[in-house]
């Protein structure tokens, strides 16, 4: 999978204007559910100096006004169609009023 294809999924779930990489800018982020993913590291394959296989951790988070089966369903779904293996956490933040779920895993970039 490449950035431009793991883009594509990422804009399949909800829609180009509710998903952004890492952040949306300051005072624009859409009305909820929206969708951020972001590479926080990265376990490349090397030897001999040389970085052979880009491989990244990424974060998937959904924010939502509550839980929402239907569209982690719908994450899920793309997500097992792309064969990228994932673990999923959930938290309650009452402080900003939304529910998030994060999903978790490492994909292998190839382009």
């Amino acid at each position: 999978m490449n950035s431009v294809e793991l883009e594509k999924m990422m804009e399949s779930i909800l829609g180009a204007e509710k998903c952004a990489y890492y952040s949306f800018p300051e005072k624009a982020a859409p009305e909820l559910p929206y969708l951020l993913y972001w590479f926080p590291s990265s376990n490349d394959e090397y030897a001999d100096d040389k970085n052979y296989t880009k491989i990244r951790s990424i974060n998937i988070e959904l924010y939502s006004k509550h839980k929402d089966f239907k569209v982690e369903n719908i994450v899920e779904e793309k997500l097992r169609a792309a064969e990228i293996p994932y673990v999923r956490s959930e938290q309650n933040l009452t402080s900003e009023g939304m529910y998030e779920v994060l999903y978790e895993s490492e994909v292998v970039i190839d382009g």
